[in-house]
């Protein structure tokens, strides 16, 4: 069994290849990257590094690179020899297929975003459209993300949402930190800039409270310049990327999800798991089909920035509000279980 991805899917991956590693499979995931991976992987796990992770600095480069990794994928799946392939995200996905197809190896490929926002520019498009009628299946995380595609790829899909495991922390009734979190890439996708926003006047009436930004990424510099036009040196931090997140989670108050659009949203479940009260964006696709909102969470309208502040000043002001929705948020590990979602990808593969 193979698997590869990048980014955000990464975590995903990780989750899946331990599972099935501890259920009697035998599973290698290949990635571009010659790195290791960030999240931790069982050392039954066989992490096949290409080392073709390179951008491409202009169209014919680009094109020499793709047609090389094709090839030393297709070169490495002929040594394993997999049962099938699992493969995230769309240049990934065409990648595999192109690989994959001519061996006779079934590949199963994932959509991790809406597509209806994330959208690949017109070559990639022509090719996934070219390529995924031939996938074993299309995995898509939501209903929703679905309905961008053709008949004939839609004959091919599947909802599979994303698996959460058992916390290794639990938020306390109360932690009294004053702290707000939120997790991700500093990148435009992930609305960090509507939530500084969203955060200033909430800022301005409860000073005590603090809002920490975990993640790193390209608008880095932008965010730090908008903190500093808002005033909110003193409120906001940007710590970076932690591999200590949960325990981060368990020492915070509130969880806020900014984001412009997602696909699955893995960490909001990874909050709810922990106990952690949650503010989310309704944003394309995900949230709504994670939260009942007032009963595990706070719905906010997409990109509603007043909203957003008046529902973290709703949360905020009360300890009842809070600690009733922590009760009911960690139920999202009994809905999305990683037996249960581990099955739904078996089924696909035929295993």
């Amino acid at each position: 069994m193979y698997q590869m991805g990048a980014g955000g899917a990464e975590r995903v991956m990780s989750i899946l290849a331990n599972y099935w590693a501890n259920h009697g499979h035998d599973v290698s995931l290949i990635t571009w990257s010659s790195e290791e991976s960030f999240y931790p992987l069982d050392p039954k796990v066989k992490q096949v590094k290409l080392g073709l992770a390179s951008d491409s600095s202009n169209p014919i480069q680009a094109i020499l690179s793709n047609y090389q990794r094709v090839k030393a994928l297709r070169s490495a799946l002929k040594q394993l020899i997999p049962d099938g392939v699992i493969s995230f995200l769309p240049m990934n996905n065409i990648r595999a297929i192109m690989a994959a197809s001519p061996l006779g190896i079934p590949v199963v490929v994932s959509e991790r975003n809406d597509p209806h926002l994330d959208r690949l520019g017109r070559p990639w498009e022509w090719l996934r459209n070219k390529t995924y009628p031939r996938a074993k299946s299309v995995v898509i995380q939501t209903d929703s993300a679905g309905t961008y595609f053709n008949d004939e790829i839609r004959e091919r899909m599947v909802t599979i949402p994303n698996p959460v495991l058992p916390p290794e922390h639990r938020r306390p009734p109360n932690p009294g930190s004053k702290r707000i979190i939120a997790v991700g890439r500093l990148v435009e996708q992930k609305g960090f800039d509507l939530l500084m926003r969203a955060f200033a006047p909430v800022s301005a009436k409860h000073p005590d409270w603090k809002l920490l930004i975990f993640g790193e990424g390209e608008l880095r510099p932008k965010l730090e310049q908008l903190r500093a036009e808002l005033k909110l040196e003193n409120s906001v931090e940007l710590p970076g990327s932690t591999k200590q997140i949960g325990a981060e989670m368990a020492a915070s108050d509130v969880f806020v999800l900014s984001s412009r659009f997602e696909g699955f949203p893995n960490v909001l479940c990874e909050a709810m798991a922990v106990g952690l009260p949650v503010v989310s964006f309704a944003c394309p696709s995900g949230p709504s089909e994670i939260i009942t909102d007032g009963v595990d969470g706070l719905l906010v309208s997409a990109e509603d920035v007043d909203g957003l502040t008046m529902a973290i000043r709703r949360m905020i002001s009360s300890d009842e509000l809070r600690e009733k929705i922590a009760s009911k948020a960690p139920q999202i590990v009994e809905r999305l279980g990683v037996e249960q979602v581990a099955r739904l990808w078996e089924a696909q593969l035929g295993l």
